[in-house]
């Protein structure tokens, strides 16, 4: 029977994990292995840890080596390589399966003989307590409509052929603080975009107030990574105009959010980036370049200073 892999990082979230690793228990596929990196999370959690994973020897706990850098991305990474399944699955600790994720997603992978699968999700909100389907998933145009948004997944809606990943060499990039799995999707779709998609909902994302997305702790490295991730793809790739449009307008909503927050460090990386995509867009935005500059340094010293100039600040980017 073919063997699974199933990544979690981890860190301090004894009272979520359980309920996750309960949902992979009772998968109806039952030749998995589920590797837990934990990124040194207070050692009671790790003990109560630990003693769970004592009940089934499909689970193993290993602790981020020192060696990496902490975060969940080289935990991914890192039980990317200790993996011995055929086919992965990286999730999230506090995210719930359908009993019969594995067994749909096998069947569909073997099926179709594609390198990945892709299967609906919902999100259960805790703090509106809805319930709701994630997104769209389907799409003619994955790798462009995936940086808008318009075909979107979580990270544990996929299945992955693990020799595919090792031959292209994918990995999460460990620098990122926000947008890395964003990153990482779009780096496998620019390499291929043939896979299928399983249109039942197989896996549940919980949002509750502690998790990472709602955060506010490290907005400056945080919004660094998602501006980086943005300029690169404005940078290294040949875009449709209407996503170009779409990448420049996300990143000057940072630098908006930035100066209404008076946070004149993210706001001064936000704008310099705005305005150094330019150089990468098509002609009629390219030809803003002088205008949009005038716009960023009057509202950078007059709002950021004195909170005057609002004007100038909500920029009409079109």
């Amino acid at each position: 029977m073919t063997l699974i892999t199933i990544v979690i990082p981890t860190f301090n979230r004894t009272d979520l994990i359980f309920n996750c690793l309960t949902s992979i228990i009772a998968q109806t596929h039952k030749n998995w292995e589920c590797i837990i990196v934990d990124d040194h999370s207070k050692s009671d959690c790790y003990q109560l840890l630990y003693n769970f994973c004592k009940k089934d020897d499909r689970i193993k706990l290993h602790k981020r080596p020192v060696n990496l850098k902490k975060g969940a991305n080289a935990c991914r990474n890192y039980g990317l390589d200790i993996s011995k399944g055929e086919y992965i699955v990286f999730f999230d600790s506090d995210d719930l399966l359908k009993p019969e994720k594995l067994e749909k997603q096998l069947k569909l992978i073997k099926k179709t003989n594609k390198k990945y699968v892709i299967s609906q999700s919902e999100v259960v909100d805790t703090i509106t307590n809805s319930r709701r389907p994630w997104g769209n998933i389907e799409t003619i145009s994955p790798f462009e409509d995936y940086i808008q948004f318009k075909a979107t997944w979580p990270i544990g809606a996929i299945l992955l052929d693990k020799k595919y990943l090792n031959s292209i060499n994918l990995k999460f990039n460990e620098n990122l603080a926000q947008s890395q799995e964003y990153d990482f999707y779009l780096n496998l779709l620019k390499q291929n975009s043939d896979f299928s998609i399983d249109n039942t909902v197989l896996n549940t994302i919980i949002w509750h107030p502690e998790s990472i997305s709602f955060s506010k702790n490290n907005y400056y490295n945080k919004s660094k990574s998602s501006i980086y991730v943005k300029y690169k793809l404005l940078v290294n790739n040949k875009l449709k105009e209407e996503t170009q449009l779409f990448l420049i307008k996300d990143i000057y909503r940072i630098y908006f959010q930035s100066m209404m927050n008076k946070d004149l460090k993210t706001g001064f990386i936000s704008g310099l980036y705005f305005l150094k995509s330019h150089f990468y867009l098509y002609s009629n935005l390219k030809k803003k370049f002088p205008k949009h500059s005038f716009y960023v340094l009057i509202s950078y010293f007059v709002f950021g200073l004195f909170n005057k100039g609002y004007r100038f600040l909500n920029l009409k980017i079109n």
